[in-house]
């Protein structure tokens, strides 16, 4: 248990006292007291956008004591050798009625030359008269030290819990359910971060504003939408190599919650806030309270955070107006759930059986798995024939319906590589499948792979995933052993992948883009707002599906509304369409200061409007906020909700029924008979090359078959070669050039006597050009061959041929053509 080391106390301008006090958890004396500077302390609220909706506002608390004595010392230097959660700090708030006289408790006549009222009570007895304000750990490296003699001012800084978070990853507990409320995933999110230290049993430490209701709710103003709606936890995790597991940092399942809510996640007053921000159009807003356990602490239904700043009691001063833009649209992505990993890595088995998550029978949903086996064999004793190992997947899916379980299965028809179609059943089975065979008279290592799919999963339900090697068969299907004689063997398979798809079309996208859009006819600009990315949503194609409780279960919510009025749309629509509202025409800000009277989460009321704060920093000891505010007015005039876009992942394997009707990923398995082998990037005797791919083995074409630019090394041909022929039709004067393409030229001459010419391409190595005239040809009808300037045939300029019959074959080398046959008659 943390004990206080060292307090401080004093009392700000307007008359109100605040407690500071910091705790060491391996402290066991007793506390002492050190002295703030003028300015008590200094609270600052920040969010991440300077857009009116920011869904994550972190905060720190700097304040500046003396050091006085070599204690001090010993202090800070523990602070800066534990860089861990050991020192954090409490600041505490004077309750009391602006009647009450606090001077019975407080040694007002003892005023130091900094201002600060010497406290005179024991300090057990100090707590009874001030509320929990700000809490957070003290950051080390931001600590600073006057360079000058005692006593010297030491700044310090803490930080609350929210920057912790996003540290630390959610590694939530498997042996409790995977589905969980909102309310208590937030608190089962500060008990494994260690946050929940902060707060004793009997404070709040969260507190919710909010008030969405699902279709499937039955609506009630004392009931907690997020205490009454659950999504699934696996969502945010996913195996990874060698079976570890990957988990979503706690800040990030937060922040995914708050865009999915429209919720604005900050501390302020001495708990978390989850807070709507368009609750805050309000007048009074209704709030939840839960302690660290998650117990109901309070409900106030009709809570007025309103301040107003009437330059009388609470002041503005130093002030700007500025103006945020108008936005023409706002963007949630959803992650969707019909094409997507159930693991990432690869897991190897034998592996302990691994839980891939809640999954949804949805839209004839299946899982496939890409597998590669490995198998060695060790013989000393050599044994006959070969054999060929059989392995079972056990795919088992717990329902959610509490039903029994279901087992993926086949049954063996005949030898050892023809199984069943596979079934799901009540009944406890495997899923068989044969590699590749293997000798049993030589040592030898084997390598299959091998892809499976699964029937259309029966119910919505967790699956778990395991593998082990079943047995080894003959061709007759026949159990054979590898064991006499001194033999052994290892194995393993590796499962790649294992994906779930169903049939949303397109079968392969697995995001959603939500967005509602600004229509006035006034708007200018394009200023689009970007929410970022949730896996919590509507319906079992989400990732994380929401379940609303109904009263007496929970399911798939399908809609949602405010509170118990208006139509229920998908939550993102809802979510976009409401952020869009609070900035759908251009927004009013004030950048300055006040003084007296608020905190973060207050809504000021001046210049007949109301004022939410984006950011700002609290001076403690001068009650002055120094930050910026925007007016807040909701209109949903001229906004639209678009139709969701579909985004496809060019990653995702398409997939492709195979003769049985079911799903094959087709980057493993077999085709026709032929074994994929990934490793290696080849279907049989086909494999992939730097330059396109290659056949290992013999190739029989039954069929017609055109060839572009194809090289040939060893070529047998034992049937009928037939060539393009191009004819050239010759005649007196005139003249033709053909091209490389021209392998075969058969001649004709008509007309009066005279010659024709061809005129030859360019030569080029390697290239045969073929020449042949019919009995039209003759010495008073001839034809000339002629090459390109510079070029020569047989060192000649020309070639004639004027006789019947006459034929000539050319090879081009060296950019000239050689005669290496010729025929005259």
């Amino acid at each position: 248990m943390a004990n206080v080391r060292y307090y401080s106390e004093f009392r700000t301008l307007k008359g109100d006292f605040y407690l500071i006090e910091i705790y060491d958890s391996t402290f066991t004396g007793d506390e002492s007291r050190v002295y703030t500077d003028s300015s008590g302390f200094t609270l600052t609220h920040d969010g991440e956008t300077d857009q009116v909706f920011s869904p994550i506002i972190g905060s720190s608390v700097q304040f500046n004591v003396y050091n006085q004595d070599s204690a001090f010392d010993t202090f800070l230097n523990d602070i800066l050798t534990q860089q861990d959660k050991r020192f954090f700090v409490k600041i505490y708030r004077s309750k009391h009625e602006a009647t009450d006289d606090l001077n019975a408790f407080y040694n007002t006549t003892k005023v130091v030359k900094d201002g600060l009222v010497m406290f005179s009570t024991p300090y057990e007895e100090m707590t009874k008269y001030y509320d929990f304000f700000w809490c957070g750990y003290v950051v080390q490296d931001l600590i600073e030290e006057a360079d000058e003699s005692k006593p010297r001012l030491v700044s310090l800084k803490a930080s609350d819990g929210i920057s912790l978070l996003s540290t630390l990853d959610y590694n939530f507990e498997f042996a409790q359910s995977f589905q969980k409320t909102i309310k208590d995933v937030l608190i089962d999110i500060f008990e494994k971060t260690s946050v929940d230290d902060l707060f004793s049993g009997d404070q709040y430490i969260l507190t919710s504003v909010v008030n969405y209701y699902a279709d499937e709710h039955t609506y009630s103003a004392t009931t907690d939408p997020i205490d009454a709606t659950k999504f699934d936890l696996k969502a945010f995790t996913a195996y990874e190599h060698n079976a570890e597991r990957s988990y979503t940092t706690a800040l990030d399942v937060i922040r995914e919650i708050c865009l999915a809510l429209q919720c604005r996640f900050y501390f302020d007053n001495g708990s978390f806030r989850l807070e709507q921000l368009t609750e805050r159009s309000n007048a009074t807003i209704r709030e939840f309270r839960y302690t660290k356990d998650g117990s109901l602490y309070q409900t106030e239904s009709s809570v007025d955070l309103d301040v107003s700043v009437d330059q009388n009691n609470v002041y503005r001063s130093q002030g700007a107006f500025r103006y945020l833009p108008a936005i023409k649209k706002v963007t949630l992505t959803q992650e969707k759930k019909n094409a997507f990993s159930l693991i990432r890595g690869v897991v190897t088995f034998p592996e302990d059986e691994i839980d891939t998550g809640v999954i949804s029978s949805s839209n004839n949903a299946r899982v496939i798995l890409n597998m590669r086996t490995r198998f060695q064999t060790f013989i000393s004793t050599s044994l006959t024939g070969v054999s060929t190992p059989v392995f079972a997947v056990t795919l088992r899916l717990e329902p959610t319906d509490g039903t029994a379980n279901q087992y993926h299965q086949n049954t063996l028809i005949s030898g050892v590589t023809t199984f069943s179609q596979p079934f799901w059943s009540t009944s406890v089975g495997t899923t068989k499948f044969a590699a590749n065979a293997v000798s049993r008279q030589t040592s030898s290592t084997t390598m299959s792979v091998r892809s499976l799919s699964t029937a259309p999963i029966p119910k919505d339900g967790e699956l778990f995933i395991d593998i082990t090697i079943l047995g080894f068969y003959d061709a007759q299907g026949s159990s054979t052993s590898f064991f006499s004689g001194g033999n052994s063997f290892n194995w393993a398979v590796d499962l790649n992948s294992a994906k779930y798809e169903n049939d949303n079309d397109p079968s392969s996208y697995t995001q959603a883009i939500f967005s509602a859009s600004n229509a006035s006819t006034s708007l200018g600009s394009a200023i689009t707002q970007d929410l970022g990315e949730t896996r919590i949503g509507d319906g079992p194609a989400t990732t994380a599906t929401l379940y609303a409780y109904n009263g007496s279960a929970y399911v798939e919510s399908t809609g949602w509304r405010v509170a118990n009025s208006g139509s229920y749309i998908d939550i993102a629509k809802l979510t976009t369409k409401d952020v869009l509202s609070l900035q759908n025409s251009v927004v009013k800000r004030f950048e300055g200061t006040t003084i007296q009277g608020h905190d973060f989460s207050s809504r000021l009321d001046f210049d007949s409007a109301k004022w939410i704060q984006l950011r700002g920093t609290y001076t403690a000891n001068t009650d002055e906020y120094q930050g910026e505010w925007f007016k807040i007015a909701q209109s949903y005039t001229d906004i639209n909700e678009d139709t969701p876009v579909d985004v496809v992942d060019s990653a995702t394997d398409t997939s492709i029924p195979d003769p049985s009707g079911m799903y094959a990923n087709i980057a493993s398995g077999a085709v026709a008979g032929m074994d994929i082998d990934e490793q290696n990037e080849s279907i049989g005797p086909f494999e992939q090359t730097s330059t396109g791919g290659e056949i290992n083995g013999s190739l029989n074409v039954t069929g017609a078959s055109t060839l572009q630019t194809t090289s040939v090394r060893e070529f047998t041909m034992t049937e009928r070669v037939n060539v393009t022929i191009n004819d050239v039709s010759a005649n007196p004067g005139g003249s033709e050039t053909i091209s490389l393409r021209d392998h075969m030229n058969f001649i004709s001459y008509s007309g009066a006597n005279g010659t024709y010419t061809i005129n030859l391409p360019s030569s080029e190595d390697g290239v045969i050009l073929r020449f042949k005239t019919d009995d039209t040809i003759s010495n008073s009808k001839s034809i000339t061959l002629q090459p390109q300037s510079g070029e020569r045939i047989d060192a000649e300029s020309t070639y004639d041929m004027d006789r019947a019959y006459d034929g000539i074959t050319l090879l081009g080398k060296n950019s000239n053509w050689f005669i290496i046959q010729k025929k005259e008659k």
